[in-house]
């Protein structure tokens, strides 16, 4: 089958939507997830397809006792979450997909505003949501920003979900995979998630890449999704690598664009020459400016205007 092929395929409007699942074990994360998924999801059509990177606990037994429109796809091996989506993207009947992480749980209302933007804005491609953390009713997603060297981030993240700059729609050059809807057509032409990463910054790339073909990329924060983040084994093993290439084949391209988003907050970061320090600078209150530290991967140990 040529990617031709496929593309025709995905582009067959049997449904609104097709909902894309990798699942790798955490059986009871995916009962939620699909559960949540069937509360919460009414008006479109949506078929989901669940794609098995060779879960070794009670997965299997889960799937195989699905209903509905549901298809299963089981590999012999935990090939990632790249292939496992690429999989999933190529088995499906819709000129939209959607990618879902199994540790989400969709709340009500979730669907309509993330779709509502692709029909509304003509060169729309790509939609993100509002992920919230399960505790503490507190940002995990709220788009993707980049710092001056090109790093990507959750720009906003750990700031309270109800604030007014998390709940106002927003483009952004990327957002996450977790819970990430794109036009069928846009996904293919940009060569579907790059599998040269391995869990990890394959969303970012593929915004980047649709950005560069002329698409827009989107926050609709009345996509609202709990996240647990995380929670599949050695989800983090190949951070240094994935940083790695990314920064490799998109540092210098990629617009730094943070400080543009944080004016909204009436703050302006500014940093080291190494970036293992950020200043936060507050534009109406200076006495209130700090400098706070960084990891490799530019994360700070405290978040900026949280």
């Amino acid at each position: 089958m040529t990617q031709s092929d496929i593309a025709t395929k995905s582009v067959q409007p049997a449904y609104d939507v097709s909902i894309i699942i990798p699942v790798f074990n955490r059986a009871a994360f995916t009962l939620r997830c699909l559960q949540t998924l069937a509360q919460n999801s009414d008006g479109p059509s949506y078929e989901v397809i669940i794609v098995d990177n060779a879960s070794t606990d009670g997965t299997a037994a889960l799937l195989a006792g699905l209903g509905g429109d549901v298809t299963v796809i089981s590999n012999q091996h935990n090939l990632g979450f790249a292939k496992a989506c690429n999989q999933g993207a190529q088995a499906a009947r819709s000129g939209n997909l959607l990618f879902l992480n199994n540790d989400t749980e969709p709340q009500a209302g979730w669907l309509p505003p993330l779709l509502e933007v692709l029909a509304r804005e003509r060169r729309a491609a790509v939609v993100g949501a509002r992920l919230i953390y399960p505790h503490g009713n507190r940002v995990q997603h709220a788009g993707v920003a980049f710092r001056p060297n090109g790093a990507p981030y959750h720009i906003f993240q750990g700031l309270d979900a109800e604030h007014p700059v998390v709940n106002t729609p927003e483009r952004f050059q990327a957002v996450t995979g977790a819970c990430l809807l794109i036009r069928a057509e846009a996904f293919f032409a940009a060569g579907m998630f790059d599998e040269a990463f391995v869990n990890g910054f394959e969303d970012i790339d593929l915004c980047l890449k649709v950005g560069r073909m002329g698409w827009t990329i989107h926050y609709e924060p009345r996509g609202k999704v709990l996240h647990h983040e995380g929670i599949s084994p050695g989800r983090k093993a190949h951070d240094v690598p994935n940083m790695l290439l990314f920064m490799e084949r998109w540092a210098g391209v990629v617009e730094p664009d943070e400080n543009r988003h944080y004016a909204k907050l009436g703050l302006r970061l500014s940093y080291n020459d190494d970036f293992t320090r950020c200043t936060i600078h507050h534009l109406l209150d200076p006495s209130r400016t700090r400098t706070i530290s960084l990891d490799q991967g530019g994360r700070a140990d405290e978040r900026p205007g949280v």
